[in-house]
């Protein structure tokens, strides 16, 4: 059945080329499907009924998420506020490759990516003081997700 055969390349895909989006992973299962089944009416309509709603872009996990310490600092400069968020292990590690994003209840402020160091420099340029409620969100493949209010 089309559906059994989409979600092998699905699969197929998540763990052996390491396609790590739901979007990506989905993609890859639908053109495995087409090239282990052709574009016969039960494929073409596998591929219209399958509709993924929410964002595609939703990391897979594949174990148990990692658990990290995350802490931040605010910064007035000339710039604007700079927030540097840092993430570290049980040990004391930097946590690379974690997303950091910084927002408001209204909207999304600053997005960045954590170094070898684990710390990411977010920027909300053109202010001298961050609005209240602003918090700085991390999360990263097979990691935890964490958000903590920002004090300045």
């Amino acid at each position: 059945h089309p559906p059994a055969v989409m979600s092998v390349g699905i699969a197929k895909y998540h763990f052996e080329k390491p396609v790590y989006s739901m979007g990506g992973s989905v993609a890859a299962g639908q053109l495995y499907l087409v090239e282990k089944m052709g574009t016969g009416a039960d494929v073409t309509d596998n591929l219209k009924w399958y509709n993924l709603f929410g964002d595609p872009s939703m990391l897979i996990r594949t174990n148990t998420p990692r658990m990290y310490k995350v802490k931040h600092a605010a910064r007035n400069s000339d710039r604007g506020v700079e927030v540097t968020v840092t993430a570290v292990d049980e040990s004391g590690k930097g946590v690379a490759g974690l997303t950091a994003a910084l927002g408001t209840p209204k909207g999304l402020l600053d997005v960045g990516q954590t170094n070898a160091d684990g710390q990411a420099k977010l920027v909300v340029g053109g202010v001298g003081q961050l609005e209240p409620n602003t918090a700085v969100t991390t999360t990263g493949y097979n990691a935890e997700t964490q958000t903590l209010v920002v004090q300045q």
